[in-house]
């Protein structure tokens, strides 16, 4: 009689040490938040944690051996059929669950190889809180833009509602400085008039920004030319310009398109804002008004073709200057350089944001270039579409009635 004796006490620690392993990795993977789901490439269930059973209002026991499609619906989506494409990928999809109940659940899906088996890893977060906290932020979002557009639309009906009796005012201040006054009377009409003309244009700033923020501005498209926009500009500030001794320099080279079709309107608009501002913020010096087309070297925001060009507006001005650290800010609403700027020169602080507003849905940008006590430069660019309809011959004749020096220079220096 014969015998083989081995000592397997290392091979039975070994299955120890193995079974305790996998008895800790059960308690991990049945505790942890995300439910954990792995598939052969048949879609039969391999495994499944606690968490995706309990999601799934399943037995572990019973899905394991099953495939996955006769356990668990996911609102018409094949789990199974998501391996052909798997690479780690997300998605979101309802889970129908055995009582009819649909929970919002987010996959992850990955690939792995064992041996020669492909195994397909889906990892479920059960998302419905996540899902009911992005409602919760949607309608306080929905709320919060008609409780804004609400305001918009009291402050737009309010703001033309003061602005009919105050055109009344004026006119009859008008007519009133018509007449005979003595020397006081007309001082005290001038205050009125110059008072009224004031509050207007406050109350014309809040009725555009009102327009803008409840989305009631429309933009018309116009044949114009711009030279016209500007003298138009400038014969409105023509009258402090001469008050303070500035002189308008006009900078419009001759190859630069000037009939084209736009808003005018609001052009004349953000022009006036930049001018206005130049003038009110300048004692000394001058103030230039330039257009440049940039069009090769800023690209066209629309369809570019053959008919359309990027000019670029530029305002400098020899004034008060602007700090780096603020000039971020000059765009909000309701914002000046400091407290002293609005009581020394007034304002609302309503011009340069209405104007990147009105430039932004114009489809182009602002900006400013400024350093303290050296002067600004305020910019703006607009793609427009050439006016190819009509030659007009050099245009000099409104300049000379303002106080401005037009000057065209032949061709505009792109390079510089």
């Amino acid at each position: 009689m014969s015998g083989i004796v081995s000592n397997v006490t290392e091979r039975k620690r070994a299955l120890i040490q193995m079974r305790d392993s996998m008895t800790k990795l059960e308690v991990v993977l049945d505790n942890i938040a995300d439910g954990i789901v792995t598939l052969n490439k048949e879609g039969v269930v391999q495994s499944i944690n606690a968490v995706a059973a309990k999601l799934f209002e399943l037995d572990a026991d019973d899905i394991c051996g099953t495939k996955i499609e006769d356990c668990i619906k996911l609102g018409g989506q094949s789990l199974s059929s998501w391996g052909a494409v798997a690479d780690e990928f997300l998605r979101e999809c309802g889970v129908i669950t055995p009582s009819g109940k649909e929970v919002a659940a987010e996959f992850a899906v990955t690939e792995a190889k064992l041996m020669n088996e492909r195994l397909y890893t889906v990892v479920i977060r059960n998302i419905v809180r996540r899902k009911l906290f992005e409602k919760e932020i949607l309608n306080a979002k929905e709320r919060a833009e008609s409780a804004a557009r609400s305001k918009s639309e009291f402050l737009a009906t309010m703001s033309h509602e003061i602005r009919t009796p105050m055109n009344g005012i004026l006119g009859m201040t008008q007519l009133l400085l018509d007449t005979p006054l003595n020397e006081e009377q007309l001082d005290n009409a001038n205050t009125i008039m110059l008072s009224g003309e004031a509050l207007l244009t406050i109350i014309n700033d809040i009725l555009d920004f009102s327009k803008i923020e409840a989305g009631k501005l429309e933009l018309e498209a116009e044949v114009f030319d711009v030279r016209e926009a500007i003298s138009e500009v400038l014969d409105i500030v023509d009258g402090k310009s001469v008050e303070k001794n500035l002189p308008l320099l006009i900078d419009y080279p001759l190859d630069v398109p000037h009939r084209v079709i736009g808003d005018a309107g609001r052009i004349k608009q953000v022009l006036l804002n930049l001018v206005g501002n130049a003038t009110k913020f300048t004692a000394e010096g001058n103030i230039n008004i330039s257009v440049r087309d940039i069009s090769d070297k800023q690209p066209l925001s629309n369809e570019q073709s053959g008919n359309r060009v990027c000019l670029e507006f530029r305002v400098k001005d020899t004034g008060i200057g602007i700090a780096a650290e603020i000039q971020n800010e000059l765009f909000e609403s309701f914002k000046q350089a400091d407290a002293s700027t609005t009581s020394k020169y007034g304002g609302t602080g309503l011009g340069l944001a209405i104007s990147q507003k009105l430039v932004h849905i114009m489809g182009g940008e602002i900006g400013v270039e400024s350093e303290l006590n050296l002067g600004s430069t305020f910019w703006f660019r607009l793609d427009v579409q050439v006016d190819t309809t009509s030659i007009d011959p050099i245009y000099s004749e409104r300049f000379d009635k303002v106080n401005c020096c037009l000057l065209y220079t032949s061709p505009s220096p792109r390079d510089s």
